[in-house]
């Protein structure tokens, strides 16, 4: 018997983080032949910037973004340096003390740069002062990387800094115009806005994104040649998951590819901020599950226990054999459990999987199950639950049932959200979004006029279920509670604000952006890898100023949710006091002297007066 040691397994294994190896992963310990290059915008970016007036560009966001790497390619491709002598530039001459020169054969004449790798491994008033250097330097080309808190704690110690009031201003142009710089010499760039499902502007589409690429390069089809003579191959979970998500193998793994997308896309538009890092980490584990060729050598001949290894069950739920402890050390894993499709029941999928044949190939590993009450007896999940069910005689067999068939339906819910055979199937619908197609529409600006209508009369009618006036029906005007006099237990409220149709927009947050700030070239869409997390319901004053409101996935859910005539305040607490919090003070920022009081009460709204200290209720508005 043959069986292979397949080298990029284990280079895999020393990405997650709770391998002995796993420094592999930092850019500083990297080698050439251990690091994996990704085309990010922000590389690009960095490269434009380089060729206009820009003096100091700040890299800022959470650790793991690719700060360090963003460097390293920057000595690369604007210096002309080779890979080993940048990283060798990295580790020696990136404190800001040192001038980096373009390499001699590098044609053109380019300026000199500055790097300060990392502002964590200094204190603040040294930090301060570097930033007042770099000011002073008018020659040089600056980078600065720095964790948000970091450079927050550096900025509001250089009260009366120039520099640090410059960079201020920056950071609140980022926040409120969208902008990495508003005069162009100072640049603040936000990684916390990369997405690694971003496939914006790309001609290639999702096969463009970040998680994409990741993928390309783990299942590159000539570093898994030496598996086909392995007599581990037909019953190895790893080399399972290379032929389910492998490109070279059918149109099938381009379909799965684009469901790992949209659910990432997913995990972001819920606020979620996926860092490079973490984005490396989640493939290299839901390719191996932290299994190496010998685990599987050593199991090769038992049976049922692959399914646990299968990508589409590492996503959502761990293995036996991975602790707790190993499973919190990928954060983003506790992200994705609550999007798991094999929580979310629907008649339609379920039918399907459980009641039609030759839909799932039978005998695929994936698919086999250990019997009950069995140690090498297997069920093929292929044929539905049919196989489990038998004639349970006690409580404790009852549950043995119970939960063999759960493991296999919630398995087969998660295959059918990358199976070929549901693609026609809203994704999102998959992952527990009832609504998040419309979301995802108002996103890409792909609704008529006609449409945008009806999609605001629902948010309208989900507005008013939030505030307790029930019955109202499909509205064009949004009727604002007073908070002061709303009372929800007897349906019956002031109305202390009216906005008409034309007064209530739905924006991607982006475009908002676009209509505050003139000049676009510096537009943060530009500077990363970008995916449109939030739409903006914008409201217009009578003074002709706006209020926003800014809704996520799950925002623009519950209230689509609630235009039913009910929402679960329990399960959606959070977002509704979000909402409810937002309508006070657009009543509150209306200040509108209304002498007219209007009054919903049984379902119908009427007009209220006061005539000789009697309150009078006329007739229906």
């Amino acid at each position: 018997m043959t069986f292979a040691q397949n080298k990029i397994v284990d280079k895999m294994n020393r990405y997650l983080p709770f391998n002995a190896e796993h420094s592999n992963i930092y850019e500083e310990y990297q080698s050439s032949e251990g690091s994996i290059d990704l085309d990010t915008k922000a590389k690009s970016y960095l490269s434009q910037l380089y060729s206009t007036e820009a003096q100091i560009v700040i890299l800022t966001g959470d650790a793991g973004h690719g700060k360090t790497y963003l460097c390293r390619r920057f000595i690369q491709d604007e210096l002309g340096y080779p890979e080993s002598e940048a990283r060798n530039l990295i580790r020696t001459s990136c404190d800001g003390s040192k001038r980096i020169f373009p390499k001699e054969n590098n044609t053109g004449e380019k300026r000199s740069i500055r790097i300060y790798k990392d502002f964590s491994e200094i204190s603040e008033t040294i930090a301060l002062k570097e930033l007042d250097k770099s000011h002073e330097r008018q020659d040089d080309f600056t980078l600065v990387c720095a964790n948000e808190g970091k450079l927050r704690s550096v900025l509001s110690k250089g009260r009366g800094s120039q520099i640090c009031e410059e960079i201020k201003s920056e950071m609140t142009s980022l926040s409120t115009n969208g902008v990495t710089s508003l005069v162009g010499k100072v640049h603040v760039i936000n990684l916390n806005f990369q997405s690694v499902s971003s496939s914006e502007n790309s001609v290639e589409g999702v096969r463009n994104s970040l998680v994409s690429q990741a993928l390309r390069v783990w299942l590159d089809g000539r570093k898994w040649s030496v598996c086909s003579a392995c007599s581990s191959r037909k019953s190895c979970p790893i080399y399972k998951n290379y032929e389910l998500l492998s490109e070279a193998k059918s149109e099938k793994a381009e379909i799965r590819i684009k469901r790992i997308v949209v659910l990432l896309a997913a995990a972001e538009q819920l606020g979620v901020v996926i860092t490079i890092r973490e984005l490396l980490m989640l493939v290299a584990y839901m390719i191996t599950g932290g299994l190496i060729c010998s685990d599987v050598h050593k199991k090769a001949q038992k049976k049922g226990w692959q399914h646990q290894y299968v990508f589409y069950s590492l996503l959502f739920f761990g293995p036996k054999d991975l602790t707790e402890e190993h499973t919190r050390s990928l954060p983003i894993l506790s992200k994705l459990k609550p999007l798991d499709p094999g929580k979310i029941s629907s008649r339609k999928i379920d039918e399907k999987l459980l009641n039609s044949s030759g839909l799932l190939e039978p005998n695929q590993i994936d698919l086999q199950f250990l019997a009950l009450n069995s140690r090498t007896e297997t069920v093929d999940a292929a044929y539905g639950v049919d196989e489990v069910i038998g004639n349970p005689m006690s409580q404790s067999e009852r549950n043995l049932e119970a939960n063999l068939v759960k493991q296999i339906v919630r398995s087969l819910r998660r295959r059918a959200y990358f199976e070929k055979n549901f693609e026609g199937l809203n994704a999102l619908k998959q992952l527990g979004f009832n609504y998040g197609s419309k979301f995802d529409d108002v996103l890409r600006e792909n609704v008529t006029t006609s449409e945008m209508a009806k999609i605001k009369k629902r948010i309208i009618s989900g507005l008013h279920t939030i505030q307790g006036i029930n019955g109202m029906g499909a509205q064009a005007n949004l009727f604002v509670v007073d908070p002061a006099f709303g009372n929800s237990t007897q349906h019956a409220a002031i109305i202390s604000r009216t906005f008409q149709p034309n007064e209530i927009k739905l924006v991607p947050m982006k475009n908002i952006w676009l209509q505050n700030e003139g000049d676009q070239k510096f537009n943060v869409s530009r500077s990363v890898d970008w995916i449109d997390r939030t739409i903006c319901l914008r409201f217009t004053k009578r003074d002709g100023e706006f209020i926003n409101f800014s809704m996520d996935l799950l925002t623009f859910n519950t209230v689509y949710v609630a235009a039913d005539g009910y929402v679960s305040d329990s399960f959606f607490t959070h977002d509704l006091r979000r909402i409810t919090n937002f309508l006070a003070k657009l009543c509150e920022a209306s200040n509108v002297q209304n002498p007219e009081i209007k009054l919903f009460a049984n379902g119908k709204l009427n007009t209220v007066s006061i005539d000789e200290g009697l309150i009078q209720v006329g007739g229906t508005v």
